[in-house]
């Protein structure tokens, strides 16, 4: 059972995976910058890299990344195995590949928070906080569309300043799809589609 500090009860959707994945490859494309002589510091990469991720399409182009360091319980893998999958014919651009990483940071919490739904958890609203946050408005809008709930993101708790960003109105929604391994087990990504408007 897990209760706040004065005893209420509340629901939890623990992950192992978030951003160890896609904090791997903004390595990789920073050394590949650098080794280009175009060195860049790693925050102004970050957030580079995050705006040009909402140019990417909604289904990120067919781009599929497993973000697994390590196991997740919710999805019964007992290990890591982080993979970046695409068909021949995919639309592996780097705005599409970006997006595609960030939603994988989202993946498995968005399979435990349908969970809760099922069992009639109902949620209002999310605080996001941490590195993944630090560019308004594309980490919360992708987290809104997984969670189906409002995004607000806690970006300088040293100052005392919460950044509201008003992700009720999100223009796209995301689906879980899996990819069935061989022994039978489960992988999760996200796609997104469009809205019907």
């Amino acid at each position: 059972m897990v209760t706040t500090p004065d005893g209420a009860v509340v629901a939890m959707v623990h992950c192992n995976n978030c951003t160890s994945d896609l904090n791997a490859w903004v390595d990789l494309l920073a050394e590949s910058a650098a080794l280009c002589g175009a060195g860049i510091d790693k925050g102004a990469l970050f957030t580079r890299l995050f705006n040009e991720s909402l140019k990417g399409a909604p289904d990120c182009g067919g781009v599929v990344p497993i973000n697994y360091i390590s196991g997740e319980s919710v999805t019964h893998f007992d290990a890591g195995l982080p993979l970046l999958l695409r068909r021949p014919n995919s639309d592996f651009t780097l705005a599409n590949f970006m997006r595609a990483n960030i939603y994988s940071a989202f993946a498995t919490l968005a399979l435990g928070l349908n969970i809760l739904k099922q069992e009639h958890v109902a949620l209002d609203t999310l605080l996001g906080h941490g590195g993944i946050f630090k560019t308004p408005g594309v980490a919360q809008r992708y987290l809104a569309a997984a969670a189906g709930a409002p995004v607000s993101a806690a970006l300088a708790r040293a100052a005392g300043t919460v950044l509201r960003m008003d992700t009720s109105r999100c223009s796209e929604f995301m689906s879980i799809s899996c990819l069935r391994s061989s022994s039978g087990m489960a992988t999760p990504f996200l796609t997104a589609q469009a809205e019907a408007k």
